[in-house]
Order: C-alpha cells, then structure tokens, then sequence
C-alpha cells in the first residue's frame, strides 16, 4: 500500500511496480482544544477558514494567538460568549 503522490507511489510508478494506492489517512487529533465547560482555548489547526465546532459555548482570549493562518472564523449558535471569560 502506498499514499497517492507519495514518494513510494512515485517510485513504484517509475520502476513499474504495482502498489495499491490509499487515500491520504485523515488526521486523528483534533485541532481544537475545548475543555469540560465548553469553551474553546485554542486552536493548533492550519486552515484558513475555521468552522468551531457546534457545542462550544464560549471562545477564550486569544485562542487563535499566535496563529498566522486563520482567516475566517464561522461561530456556531451555541456559542454565547466571546473573549476574557
């Protein structure tokens, strides 16, 4: 098995090996970091346009601090508050 347009997909293309290729695996972590009473106190992840997950209540300060590729940032109903908390 190898991941498409991985270095091993490559070489087997360019020797005439046949592999089974695999979609790229999904990331298993989760970007954001939520603790018990719902609020979101950062996010790790590298997309531009952020869509926070339904269920956050609040969005700690700076939660994004330090994050040079956020965008856009879409806020779910659920969340009610916003900032130092």
């Amino acid at each position: 098995y190898a991941v498409e347009g991985s270095y091993a997909a490559k070489w087997a293309a360019a020797n005439n090996v046949k592999l089974q290729l695999t979609e790229r695996p999904k990331p298993t972590y989760s970007p954001f970091q939520i603790d018990n009473n719902g609020m979101l106190t950062s996010y790790s992840g590298i997309d531009e346009v952020v869509e926070i997950p339904f269920g956050v209540k609040s969005i700690q300060y700076q939660a994004f601090k330090d994050n040079f590729y956020v965008r856009k940032v879409i806020i779910p109903d659920s969340v009610t508050a916003v900032g130092w908390l």
